[in-house]
């Protein structure tokens, strides 16, 4: 994810539901007013992205379709142009409750089937738990995707039949696959998912091994030297993010450099343990995001390897990290994510803030002292995220004002007018305070004198001019005493 683009989300909801994406997404968004259709700035995909791809390890893509999924009848359009005038983007739908889906028996049979090639938007086949070899035959026929996520056994012969599909076929319900019906399955022309299975014998890895389409085997925390020899032979993109451990082994090497052809976002949060030698290997990734969330330590050599990286690297599980490991990272070119680190050292700091990439995201440190803040100031050109600081000291707030890109600091709920002072002076262009939940009259004329743009989900010209809503209740309240003393002196005279 790069400045380069411009992007503009377009998300249109019924009238009724504006009210409740505004609150699910205010987090990623900040205080924005939600219309029938709202277009989404580039700041605030960014910030989605923050959250997506940082702290949820999604892709804004499976973000953007949980959405819609929550909102049926959403559809969001995300189109992007850069700055020689290229462009794309995707459209997410899902159908409204107006035109809500068919029953779907628990087996799908022939019957069934042949009502669903009829009319396949009608039905979700993934609310049947079973299927008749008959009905997969007529399923086979089908043109399009096939999602059958409900299935949790299917015969060799219902594989065989499926594999004649032309199209992505979805089957993460199932926990285990026979032999051969992973030979069945492997003739598939087309995208194959098998999230489900947590164990994969070494035959049927050979035989997926040559699906001709994307493999996503999300399920699996280990594999044999065998099987990820024969894995690392699949021709197109292979998902393993549950894999837990990529060893030194010649075959496990052999799978790290399969997986770094993957095009686009790379996911590998699974592993908690990573090799040096792997780690040379995953580095070598060009295609787009490196995650590797679920690793809590990291060698220096390991980091030393990864910040060659060439693009954003997400580590958010690292709680620690070695001021070598800082120095390491710090040469990475890309967006660097590290929101599982609770505290920082000043050495540590002192290196980031060298960072070459672009964005820094520090989201978990609770605290930051004097002198780590005014390392980070440092950091030169990007967005500096430290969303997880509940409080900030006017030292820490002078120092960084002097931050040249944007400043995260969603976290505050407080700000002191000196604090409020020195941010005002931000040398960046955007400044969040996403979080604050009160600042005095002073401190909100200092925020909206700011040089540069400035979000917050408070009324600050209100705040400013005295008149915000504790103000009114305030008014409100010597009315009623006023009121009833009139009516107490109306009465005195009528005695």
């Amino acid at each position: 994810m790069s400045n380069d683009h411009t992007f503009e989300i377009k998300v249109t909801v019924d009238a009724d539901s504006a009210e409740e994406l505004q609150s699910m997404l205010s987090e990623a968004l900040g205080d924005e007013p939600y219309e029938r259709k709202t277009i989404l700035s580039y700041d605030h995909f960014r910030n989605l992205g923050v959250i997506a791809a940082g702290r949820y390890g999604k892709s804004v893509e499976e973000i953007l379709q949980e959405v819609a999924t929550a909102f049926p009848g959403a559809e969001i359009d995300m189109s992007w142009e850069n700055e020689f005038g290229q462009e794309g983007g995707d459209t997410f739908h899902v159908s409204s409750d107006e035109d809500p889906k068919l029953p779907t028996p628990k087996t799908i049979d022939v019957t069934f089937a042949e009502k669903f090639l009829e009319n396949p938007d009608s039905y979700d086949l993934s609310k049947a738990t079973s299927i008749t070899d008959e009905a997969a035959e007529v399923l086979s026929e089908h043109e399009g995707g096939l999602a059958l996520d409900g299935l949790t056994s299917i015969t060799d012969e219902a594989a065989e039949l499926l594999s004649k599909h032309q199209g992505s076929l979805s089957l993460n319900g199932l926990t285990e696959l026979s032999d051969a019906a992973a030979e069945a399955l492997a003739k598939h022309e087309g995208d194959l998912y098998l999230n489900g299975l947590t164990e994969l014998s070494d035959a049927a890895a050979e035989s997926l091994s040559k699906v001709q389409g994307d493999l996503s085997l999300g399920g699996l925390t280990e594999l044999s030297d065998a099987a990820a020899e024969s894995l690392s032979k699949h021709q197109e993109d292979l998902s393993l993010n549950g894999l837990t451990v990529l060893n030194d082994t010649p075959a496990h090497l052999a799978l790290a450099a399969k997986l770094v052809k993957n095009e686009g976002y790379l996911s590998l949060d699974g592993l908690t343990e990573l090799s040096d030698t792997a780690a040379e290997s995953l580095a070598k990734h060009d295609g787009g995001t490196l995650s590797l969330n679920g690793l809590t330590e990291l060698s220096d050599a390991a980091a030393e390897s990864l910040s060659k990286h060439q693009e954003d690297l997400s580590l958010n599980g690292l709680t620690e990290l070695s001021d070598a490991a800082a120095e390491s990272l710090s040469k990475h070119q890309g967006w660097l994510y590290l929101d599982g680190l609770t505290e920082l050292s000043a050495a540590a700091a002192e290196s980031l803030s060298k960072h070459q990439g672009e964005n820094l995201y520090l989201d978990g440190l609770t605290k930051l002292s004097d002198a780590a803040a005014e390392s980070l100031a440092k950091h030169d050109g990007g967005t500096l995220s430290l969303n997880g600081l509940t409080e900030l000291s006017d030292a820490a707030a002078k120092s960084l004002s002097n931050h040249q890109g944007g400043l995260i600091l969603d976290g505050l709920t407080e700000l002191s007018d000196t604090a409020a002072e020195s941010l005002s002076k931000h040398q960046g262009e955007d400044l969040y305070l996403n979080g604050l939940e009160t600042i005095s009259a002073e401190g909100a004329k200092f925020l909206l004198n700011a040089k540069g743009d400035v979000s917050t989900g408070l009324d600050l010209e209100a705040i400013a001019n005295g008149d915000d809503e504790d103000d009114e209740d305030y008014d409100e309240d010597e009315e009623d005493e006023d009121y009833e003393d009139e009516e107490d002196e109306d009465e005195d005279d009528e005695d």
